[in-house]
């Protein structure tokens, strides 16, 4: 950890929160990893906590909670600064604390310290090799408030937060200039792939008004579509191979150019795998969370899984056409999901999907608009992801004090 920072023990710097919600506040938080303590219902889309928030914990702005639930990237848990709100709830579940003097600590500081990663073996050390009690991380409170943390003069954090909080305004200006392209391609998709470009003379049709010389098509009357499927795993054979082998989790509103897994020529041959051309658009079939009904472009040759549906479009059909086309009505296929517990997409779903088409030409010209837009935001999305790297690698720099901060 640092060198030349004073270390404290966390409980000197920080007292447990035990206040309970006894003035009933209804602004129940969660964590989440990217965003911080945020309400829990507009990130669920829908109310999580129960009914009853008495013996929940009350927070004001400036404390901290901290989830030791498993997420993505973060192994033993994250602890979060409640910034976005002056007060808030959040479950008994979670270790919340707050700054003793706020004269000598900086809580954003300390906000970045967690968030920089750096005590994360000492938590693992502690928390018994990784031991889980109902899926939280096996870490007291009492263990927890005795870990050691840097405390450097005031001044010095300060500092530390004004440079990192400079780099957090780079990244929510780059968010921003990434979600106005998000929502330009969204109103250009719900326009042109329903009216076309500068038509004058619509026509009422059973999918709403649709320029007058267009027509409609299920898909599996301008395409194959067809399923993948996963090998024995026992013959181990099958994965020693060089043909790409895609799963639903790639399959994300993008180009897939290279698989996670492949599989060999013995596979393909006897698991009558399908081996799939680049340019068929891909959809995920099954998943509850956000993975079904996305769609994506097959770039290589390759084969899949069963929980994906390749379809490959006929000649008088631009398959970037079709994939804008099934991106637009992402929520429609998943509500189009039938199944038990867990809705699920088929091919012959997804064939039954009805698309209005206009002539080839008129195709192309719309992907060439929408394509030029999803250049524009993917050099978006690259320039929030260039500034999210630059701030981690400058936390760690910071804290491991590879730059000196006086």
């Amino acid at each position: 950890m640092t060198n030349n920072w004073n270390q404290i023990k966390l409980d000197k710097l920080f007292t447990k929160i035990n206040d309970r919600n006894k003035i009933l506040n209804d602004n129940v938080l969660t964590i989440s990893a990217v965003k911080g303590l945020v309400n829990q219902e507009s990130y669920f889309n829908k109310r999580v906590a129960s009914n009853n928030l008495s013996n929940y914990y009350l927070l004001k702005k400036g404390d901290f909670a901290y989830n030791r639930s498993y997420s993505q990237g973060y192994p033993i848990g994250v602890v979060k600064l409640l910034e976005q709100y002056n007060a808030g709830v959040v479950s008994p579940i979670y270790i919340c604390f707050r700054a003793k003097d706020q004269s000598i600590i900086d809580v954003k500081f300390y906000s970045y310290l967690f968030e920089s990663g750096i005590l994360n073996n000492i938590l693992r050390t502690l928390s018994h090799e990784g031991a889980r009690n109902h899926g939280l991380l096996n870490i007291n409170t009492a263990t927890f408030f005795n870990i050691e943390v840097p405390f450097p003069p005031l001044k010095v954090q300060n500092k530390v937060s004004d440079i990192l909080s400079s780099l957090d305004n780079a990244i929510q200006k780059a968010d921003q200039i990434a979600f106005k392209t998000e929502m330009l391609k969204s109103g250009l998709m719900n326009e042109l792939l329903r009216r076309g470009l500068r038509h004058k003379k619509l026509k009422n049709s059973k999918l709403g008004e649709i320029p007058d010389d267009w027509n409609i098509h299920r898909i599996d009357k301008i395409a194959k579509i067809s399923t993948g499927i996963t090998p024995s795993r026992s013959n181990k054979d099958y994965y020693i191979g060089n043909i790409p082998w895609i799963k639903s989790n790639q399959v994300n509103f993008s180009e897939i150019l290279k698989s996670d897994e492949s599989v060999s020529d013995l596979a393909v041959q006897q698991c009558r795998m399908k081996l799939i051309k680049p340019g068929a658009i891909l959809i995920a079939m099954y998943g509850q969370g956000v993975t079904r009904g996305r769609c994506a472009v097959l770039k290589v040759e390759a084969t899949t899984n069963q929980a994906i549906a390749s379809i490959e479009v006929n000649a008088e059909v631009n398959n970037l056409f079709l994939y804008y086309f099934l991106q637009s009505k992402y929520e429609y296929l998943r509500s189009l999901g039938h199944g038990g517990n867990q809705l699920n997409l088929n091919t012959q779903i997804i064939g039954s999907i009805e698309i209005p088409i206009p002539s080839y030409q008129e195709q192309q010209k719309i992907v060439e608009v929408l394509f030029d837009v999803d250049k524009k935001l993917d050099a978006d999305k690259k320039e929030v992801e260039y500034y999210r790297k630059l701030k981690m690698g400058i936390l760690q720099d910071i804290f491991n004090q590879k730059v000196q901060i006086n």
